[in-house]
């Protein structure tokens, strides 16, 4: 039986977590993802690391529920550059690839990064698994574009609102 993915809307309330596994913060609306496969939930993606979606844009304090699910410092994210959307958290960028293709984004406009928000100025790093791609011109890990580069960084800005 293939996997799909379920998405799961929630009013959230501060620093809770309900028994189903979805985390509640602030009074911001959030989409989470949790693979399913069968009558009951596959749950690939630990809901310690979550994957955000976020419905309206993020400010520092609601970054929180990232701090140490599961990296101390860092925060994965995976932009969709064409729809200016974007998925954060999750121990792979792959995880958030995947949470954004089940959302009508296309694999071309997809490309991922860490974010490092809790040192001085937030810090961005264009590095990801994901962004392997020789058809695209981009044979590394990182993406080279200067072009992508800009159009991942106002994605990651209209989201999520920190002082750069």
């Amino acid at each position: 039986m293939g996997a799909d993915l379920r998405e799961v809307t929630v009013q959230v309330k501060e620093g809770k977590k309900r028994n189903d596994g979805a985390f509640l913060w602030g009074a911001r609306r959030f989409c989470l993802f949790m693979l399913q496969q069968g009558p009951e939930p596959l749950i690939l993606q630990p809901m310690d690391a979550p994957i955000v979606i976020p419905e309206t844009p993020l400010i520092a304090s609601d970054l929180g529920i990232f701090q140490g699910n599961p990296f101390d410092g860092m925060i994965k994210f995976v932009v969709d550059i064409r729809n200016e959307r974007i998925a954060l958290g999750g121990e792979m960028h792959a995880d958030a690839e995947a949470a954004l293709m089940q959302t009508e984004s296309k694999q071309e406009d997809l490309w991922g990064g860490n974010l490092h928000p809790w040192v001085g100025v937030p810090e961005v790093e264009y590095t990801s698994l994901i962004n392997i791609r020789p058809a695209a011109g981009n044979r590394g890990l990182t993406v080279g574009s200067p072009d992508i580069r800009s159009r991942m960084l106002v994605v990651l800005k209209k989201w999520i609102h920190l002082t750069w």
